[in-house]
């Protein structure tokens, strides 16, 4: 009789646990397409963001091109979480570093005293909102979404002025700093 009873307990244990959907860490791809609306531009955007899933949280490092006020290159921390049973809706939110582009705007040299022209500096680049997922296919989603976005770019700007020939009189560095708030819409597939 122990044996039987000791029989059906183990069933029922091992058929409880059989139950219980256990979640895992798995890889998490989002890859979209969007535009920024500012108050003096509306551009295209591309994003990439690579990380892992579990449960109801998306984590991830993303990259994206940014040509919103000046061409630069974010990359990011980014972090999401599901908010409703059928995980359709979400929150999100990003911050990271803006790293700009030296274009023929910002010249690494003036041509005409080949000295310092600009110097770019790192900044902070961050954006937080709502989004909709919503499965394609087997572990593929369509992924959209709405957010406020934050970047900053700023560059010293070196001139020199040359009085002797030969030689430099006298520097002087200018520093500018600028603040771009946006409007972020993006579609995207996550897989």
């Amino acid at each position: 009789m122990k044996k039987i009873l000791l029989a059906i307990l183990i069933f029922c244990c091992t058929n409880n646990f059989a139950q219980i959907k256990k979640s895992k860490v798995a890889f998490a791809s989002i890859n979209s397409l969007g535009t920024l609306w500012g108050n003096n531009q509306n551009v295209i955007c591309l994003q990439t963001i690579n990380g892992i899933s579990y449960n109801k949280w998306n984590m991830g490092v993303g990259v994206s091109f940014d040509g919103y006020g000046s061409q630069s290159t974010p990359i990011f921390f980014d972090v999401r979480k599901t908010i409703t049973h059928n995980n359709s809706l979400f929150l999100y939110a990003y911050a990271g570093v803006n790293i700009p582009w030296r274009t023929s705007s910002f010249p690494e040299k003036y041509s005409w005293n080949n000295l310092d022209a600009y110097k770019l500096k790192n900044t902070f680049y961050g954006e937080f909102g709502l989004g909709l997922k919503k499965a394609i296919a087997a572990k593929t989603f369509f992924v959209a979404s709405i957010g406020y976005s934050y970047k900053t770019f700023s560059y010293i700007e070196q001139n020199a002025y040359v009085w002797n020939p030969g030689a430099p009189s006298s520097t002087r560095d200018i520093n500018y700093y600028f603040y771009y708030k946006r409007i972020a819409l993006r579609l995207g597939v996550q897989f």
